[in-house]
């Protein structure tokens, strides 16, 4: 059954996420999406080392405790509280 954008969902997102990067990386997020394999390791892996590294930032960078580090990590890997629209701008 084709994708109502595009002929697969696979293309559509290879399309949508070339324009958007890992922050400070410029890695597009589009590169893990031509096998199912390399999305599903990305989101078992390199999305919470990425989550990770912008926990260490805070604790090192921004004077957060680890207590509020630690928090601030599970808000972000699990989307509490996630304000897309303010964080696109």
């Amino acid at each position: 059954m084709p994708h109502y954008r595009k002929g697969t969902y696979q293309q559509d997102l290879k399309d949508n996420l070339r324009n958007v990067a890992i922050p400070g990386t410029g890695i597009p997020l589009s590169i893990f999406c031509y096998f199912r394999f390399t999305a599903f390791l990305f989101l078992l892996f390199v999305q919470p080392l990425v989550v990770v590294v912008a926990a260490v930032h805070l604790k090192l960078n921004k004077g957060y405790s680890y207590k509020e580090a630690s928090v601030q990590f599970v808000k972000i890997l699990l989307g509490e509280d996630l304000d897309w629209c303010s964080k696109w701008r």
